[in-house]
């Protein structure tokens, strides 16, 4: 019998609100880079290592503090400080989920991906409005009237806003754990019957021996090796998703306000990653129903190629404004299965454990993006 405690919904509720806060953070960043380069006085290369900074570390007040910065040093040292604050949630999340919820947790993990997807398409929504981006060559625009000052109390805002979202969950946590603590929910038994209907206390110890032994090489029917092979395999998998996502969610922006000839303006690109983000929750919605139907090997099957089609797509829609809206809600479709169908995959041949975990940490493979 499996009786989940009121309060885990309470617990799990503020989880799934802190899920949505983390990427609505981080995609607040990644398209206020142009801008940072003028307020830092720097060049997009130097600024782009941000990223690297978070990577390493993978936390709220430095969010707040970020657009405040005047050296590069200043923004790299907060950068590291919230990457520790992400790896530690993406870590603890997914095993605190799995803990409440148990067998059960695959739908809370489908929900905690789309909230994922929120917090990524609110935060380039966020910025939008607050925006400056490169202005040089742009009609009727003199760099010099738009001050330093200006951008960076304009880049306030959204990271103020972003900060205070962020708050609500530690916030909730702080005042949960005063009044109703979290205790850890009863482990799930399978209730399985001895082979006899009456058996003595030795035959009960050896019984009982016997079947330790077995569970414990059920669990573990791989060798060493193999094991390791496969917990390698899955890491490289995982984080080299979470590199491809990177790279078009959080440097997307400043990607598509340099390519030559275009001169797309800073709000329009961030509008174009929002559809990208878009299309990848909604992604995630329509597979949810899919995959009861069909098998999540097909169904990652079939977004990789859309993913190799979209990708080339990309490559050919450079000289045309509409083409990259086009092709930037097909990547966001295009990779939307491809973590949770991985996961999925991964779940049915390995145990994930804490420690498996954390090699699964956003932080791994986007540190070379």
């Amino acid at each position: 019998m499996f009786d989940l405690d009121v309060n885990l919904y309470f617990y799990t509720v503020i989880l799934l609100i802190g899920h949505l806060a983390i990427p609505l953070g981080a995609s607040t960043l990644g398209p206020a880079y142009v801008d940072l380069t003028f307020v830092l006085n720097t060049s997009i290369q130097n600024v782009s290592y941000i990223q690297v900074f978070i990577s390493i570390g993978q936390i709220l007040g430095t969010l707040l503090a970020m657009p405040l910065t005047q050296y590069l040093w200043q923004i790299f040292s907060l950068a590291f400080v919230f990457g520790i604050g992400v790896g530690v949630w993406f870590v603890s999340f997914y095993m605190w989920i799995m803990e409440i919820w148990q067998r059960r947790s695959g739908s809370v993990l489908f929900l905690a991906q789309l909230m994922l997807g929120v917090g990524f398409t609110m935060g380039p929504l966020i910025d939008k409005p607050y925006l400056t981006g490169d202005t040089t060559g742009a009609d009727g625009v003199n760099e010099y009237d738009i001050d330093v000052d200006e951008r960076r109390a304009k880049l306030f805002v959204p990271f103020l806003i972003s900060g205070c979202i962020t708050a609500i969950c530690p916030i909730m946590l702080f005042i949960m754990f005063f009044a109703k603590r979290y205790e850890k929910p009863e482990r799930e038994v399978n209730v399985v019957e001895s082979p006899g209907a009456l058996i003595d206390n030795n035959t009960a110890t050896k019984y009982n021996h016997y079947n330790k032994s077995t569970r414990s090489r059920i669990n573990h029917k791989r060798s060493t090796a193999k094991r390791l092979s496969l917990i390698l395999l899955m890491t490289v998998c995982i984080s080299t998703i979470n590199t491809l996502e990177l790279i078009y969610f959080v440097f997307g922006v400043t990607y598509f306000q340099y390519i030559p000839g275009l001169h797309i303006p800073a709000p329009t690109a961030a509008g174009m990653v929002s559809v990208m983000i878009i299309c990848y929750t909604a992604g995630q919605a329509i597979n949810f129903f899919v995959g009861l139907a069909v098998k999540t090997n097909y169904i990652v099957s079939y977004h990789y190629v859309l993913s190799f089609a979209a990708f080339v797509g990309l490559m050919f829609a450079n000289r045309s404004a509409t083409g990259l809206w086009v092709t930037s809600g097909a990547v966001g479709f295009a990779v939307s299965a491809l973590f949770p169908g991985h996961m999925s995959y991964f779940e049915r041949h390995l145990k994930i454990t804490d420690r498996i975990s954390s090699f699964m940490c956003p932080g791994q493979c986007p540190v070379v993006s």
